[in-house]
């Protein structure tokens, strides 16, 4: 064999082995009816070699979501974060903005992963905290009131 063919075959096999890759991220809307709520892995779906997690935790208000997946240990570490923009001004000249919201809800996620081994729910963590650590900071966040 050739050296670019050794190299294609050591690319793929060893990419297929090493890890899984995101092939589909989704996210709702800001869920309204949620006050109270926690965040929760509601459906774990293997066919083949793709999985499909979905759950409700909360993110910024201001949706705009994107995604992405990692191993990290032993956990699965679901992430998503705000997108970001570019704008060009009059000038041309182009800026990268995020928009900042002040406030989380809950929304509903789906990730669609690829090359995932088989895992339990407690391996599942989220932009790495767990889902009761998430919570705590958002159900029971204190009310002051002077």
């Amino acid at each position: 064999m050739t050296k670019i063919t050794l190299l294609i075959l050591s690319l793929v096999i060893g990419g297929r082995l090493v890890g899984q890759s995101l092939i589909r991220f989704d996210s709702s809307d800001c869920l309204k009816d949620c006050v109270g709520d926690s965040s929760k892995v509601y459906r774990v779906e293997k066919s083949g070699l793709l999985t499909i997690i979905s759950l409700k935790t909360y993110a910024p208000c201001n949706g705009n979501l994107t995604g992405d997946v990692e191993i990290i240990n032993s956990f699965l570490n679901l992430k998503f974060w705000t997108k970001s923009a570019i704008v060009t001004d009059i000038k041309g000249r182009k800026t990268e903005i995020v928009e900042v919201a002040d406030c989380n809800c809950m929304f509903d996620f789906k990730y669609q992963i690829q090359d995932l081994r088989a895992l339990e729910l407690k391996e599942i963590i989220v932009n790495g905290k767990t889902l009761k650590e998430i919570d705590s900071k958002n159900i029971l966040a204190e009310i002051k009131i002077e």
